[in-house]
């Protein structure tokens, strides 16, 4: 950080917007050189500032919530404003507007997090930087209209925008960050810039409407997750400059009936990731061929009818409001789901019925089912373990590796490694610390049958340190179990944990300041830990540089879940 030259909280003012006849008028800027507050209207607020060595200004508070329009301004005592601090507007759900003037580079992380009630952003040309979390949850916000200066846009700095329908990227965005734009519901299309090279994870996971995504040539790596959830995309035409397309960077865009179709050159990486894969929902086309099949100017997914045929087990037929059923099933590899079947399809069929689906994906009238047997049934013991995630790791196998805490017995820690994740109720809503879960256990075979999350439980008081330090490998020892099959639907099990004392131990680890030493006393422990676990759930905010740095675990430029179960690792002597 810049060292400072002083530290005001003299009172700027912040200017507020009078609207007139449709347009915005900015009243007169106030100069900053009084030492007593200056007042222009009702309306205005006071902000805290700092002015540092360069003669810029940072700033630092504003001292009551706001409403309405509002317009930072542009300089201070005869200082440009450059900077926007940390958390400045965070929560303040009555602004409506901002308009930041292009004196500002750089937008600190949480700036206007969970502004919900904020329609309108304008940013102005000079702007390089917009911070970690700095719009996250402004659920009004309709576009975000990027200046040619913007470089960089950190993690999740748009989301949960869910009302945005328009992203005009920066044609000199050099970096976006994991969960960029996750969650904008409304977003239809996105055009990514040829200055970018990687699309990070989760970038615009769950944008359940984009429909068109235009990447251009320089583009090299598209990572995990980056469109998984996306729906209602159909086409992606991956350029020939691409040599990575990361796990499940399109999960869940697709089906079996209306695959989403990934178009590159032939012996590309786009027909690697899809044959490779052994992903049904996901479909390869040469641009050749895609060409010769399209139907329209448009980007669509026409092509030649072809059969297709897949056999695995029916686990539920749902009757969804426009009278056809969505059926899902499992295979060997996968849990698939169709919709939109016709209800005269399904006659005489049940749940657990093995079956052959033979399908056009172009008609859906031409849908098949052919039982061919029954899903054999065996009883087995199991128990159900109440725990708490206390570390989850995803393998590149698309297995997790878990760490569980007792729920009545916080000195009890159990391991789990290589949990596939088809036995996970919700894996897009991947397990993190902190989570409650039912773990139901077969002891006669040694296997995890389910783990389903009950809620989440993260507070101060929690965890100590000895439930923290404490490892074992996983105990199957009930004291009572039921009967049950292993069908999914069928499964009801009921059971107390057993009680067992592992000794109390306390690791601490010499760091000299390091990561995950937040406070600098050269030990990393239950202090650490409780210091990330606030920030994460802002109960207290870690706003020194320094700490910062140092609970940033993994270095990524955000404090967040992950940096969190690095540092539990450590302290619990894992890592």
């Amino acid at each position: 950080m810049v060292s400072k030259i002083t530290k005001r909280k003299i009172c700027a003012t912040l200017t507020a917007i009078a609207m007139l006849a449709g347009t915005a008028t900015l009243l007169p800027e106030i100069s900053g050189n009084s030492l007593n507050p200056i007042t222009i209207s009702a309306d205005t607020n006071t902000v805290t500032y700092e002015v540092r060595f360069n003669r810029e200004v940072v700033i630092t508070g504003v001292s009551s919530d706001i409403t309405g329009a509002v317009a930072i301004p542009s300089e201070i005592e005869g200082y440009p404003v450059v900077e926007l601090e940390n958390n400045l507007f965070k929560g303040m759900e009555g602004l409506t507007k901002i308009v930041i003037p292009s004196t500002v580079t750089k937008i600190g992380y949480n700036v206007f997090q969970d502004c919900t009630n904020l329609e309108e952003v304008e940013f102005s040309e000079g702007l390089e930087q917009i911070g970690a979390y700095s719009f996250q949850n402004c659920k009004s916000l309709k576009k975000i209209i990027l200046p040619d200066s913007v470089t960089k846009i950190g993690n999740s700095a748009f989301d949960g925008c869910n009302a945005v329908t328009e992203i005009k990227l920066s044609p000199n965005i050099k970096t976006m960050g994991n969960y960029a734009f996750k969650s904008c519901f409304a977003l239809e299309s996105i055009d990514i810039p040829e200055t970018i090279k990687s699309i990070s994870n989760y970038c615009f996971q769950l944008c359940i409407n984009l429909k068109e995504v235009n990447l251009h040539e320089g583009l090299t790596n598209i990572s995990g997750k980056a469109f998984s959830g996306c729906g209602s995309l159909r086409v992606v035409k991956i350029p020939d400059s691409v040599t990575n397309i990361g796990i499940e960077s399109f999960k869940n865009c697709g089906d079996v009936v209306n695959p989403i179709v990934l178009v590159g050159k032939e012996g590309g990486i786009a027909q690697k990731y899809v044959e490779e894969g052994n992903d049904i929902t996901l479909k390869f086309m040469t641009t050749e061929e895609y060409e010769a099949t399209t139907t329209t100017t448009e980007a669509t997914t026409t092509t030649e009818a072809t059969l297709t045929e897949v056999t695995g087990v029916i686990r539920s037929m749902t009757k969804e409001d426009n009278g056809k059923y969505t059926v899902k099933y499992e295979t060997s590899d996968i849990i698939g789901e169709i919709k939109n079947v016709p209800g005269e399809k399904l006659y005489g069929l049940n749940t657990g019925d093995i079956v052959k689906i033979t399908y056009n994906a172009n008609n859906m009238t031409d849908i098949t089912f052919e039982k061919i047997g029954v899903e054999e049934t065996t009883t087995i013991a199991t128990v159900t373990y109440h725990l708490i995630v206390k570390s989850v790791t995803k393998n590149d196998d698309y297995t997790y590796d878990f760490v569980f805490v007792d729920q009545k017995d916080r000195n009890k820690t159990y391991t789990m490694e290589k949990v596939p994740s088809f036995i996970i109720a919700a894996p897009d809503s991947l397990l993190e610390y902190g989570d409650t879960v039912d773990l139901v256990y077969d002891e006669q075979n040694n296997n995890v049958i389910s783990i389903a999350k009950t809620g989440t439980t993260i507070t101060e008081t929690q965890y100590t340190e000895t439930a923290m330090t404490t490892t074992t490998e996983f105990i199957t020892e009930p004291t009572t179990t039921t009967e049950v099959t292993t069908t999914p639907e069928e499964t009801t099990t009921t059971t107390e944990d057993t009680t067992a004392t592992t000794p109390e131990t306390t690791t601490t680890v010499e760091q000299d300041g390091e990561k995950g030493d937040i406070n600098g006393d050269g030990k990393v422990n239950i202090v650490d830990l409780m210091t990330i676990a606030q920030h994460i759930a802002s109960i207290k905010t870690i706003d020194n540089d320094a700490e910062f740095d140092r609970a940033d675990a993994n270095s990524d430029g955000v404090v967040n879940i992950m940096d969190l179960m690095t540092v539990a690792r450590v302290v619990a002597g894992i890592a």
